[in-house]
């Protein structure tokens, strides 16, 4: 990546208390692109780098075993999603992308750590460490992304929207489902949402995201498809 970096934040806050929406919404339901705010024209965009590309979605043997699909090593992880904690065996493959164990079009999945880790003895699944070593997984909270779905939030936490996003991705790369996130205004979408959880790979020390009316629509349709995608995925 490039070593060019924008000033810093104080520019950011600017950039962005001096958008004014072209017809009366709630303050916090407008703003500009991420690239209106950091300048992104030396370094890639995200949408283009290897670990956020959209999936090409070829379903490849990485196991070799029993025709499941599973990461070169892994390790649990688990999810807070529609009310209960669901375990994961997750990793990343030989392409270096993020996938879970899957079986024909479906993730593996556990109610507690120790099944994972049964599975992953019984099946041979190779371990990223010594299971005695594992610290206990804490779960990735998806819920508040979907209770702004809901509308039971009135505005959308960004760390939960991105791991929600960032999970569906993980899902339909691992099971091979149809899953087509990028492009247009969805990139300026998880731009900001990216720039919201991680502001010093911008360079800056912090970006609240703001949302035009085109921008929360494209929100709730993304969001929306990965809350139906995850579970397709889980539940088959």
């Amino acid at each position: 990546m490039n070593s060019t970096r924008p000033s810093g934040a104080a520019g950011v806050t600017g950039a962005i208390d001096s958008v004014e929406p072209t017809t009366p919404v709630a303050p916090a339901a407008y703003g500009p692109t991420i690239a209106d705010v950091v300048d992104l024209g030396a370094w890639p965009a995200l949408s283009q780098t290897p670990a956020m590309a959209w999936s090409s979605l070829v379903k490849r043997d990485f196991s070799g075993r029993d025709g499941d699909l599973v990461p070169i090593k892994g390790w649990p992880t688990a999810l807070k999603f529609d009310g209960q904690v669901t375990y994961l065996w997750w990793g990343q493959d030989i392409d270096n992308e993020d996938r879970a164990a899957a079986r024909a079009g479906r993730l593996y999945t556990f109610a507690s750590e120790a099944d994972c880790w049964a599975m992953a003895d019984a099946k041979g699944w190779a371990a990223d460490g010594d299971p005695a070593d594992q610290e206990l997984v804490v779960a990735t909270d998806l819920e508040p992304a979907q209770e702004w779905l809901r509308g039971r939030r009135m505005a959308l936490d960004p760390k939960a929207g991105l791991n929600l996003w960032n999970w569906a991705t993980d899902a339909a790369y691992s099971t091979g489902r149809p899953w087509s996130d990028r492009g247009g205004r969805r990139d300026d979408c998880y731009d900001k949402l990216f720039a919201a959880n991680v502001p010093w790979a911008f360079g800056i020390e912090s970006y609240r995201p703001r949302w035009n009316p085109r921008q929360l629509r494209t929100l709730r349709q993304v969001l929306s498809q990965a809350v139906h995608l995850l579970r397709a995925a889980m539940r088959g």
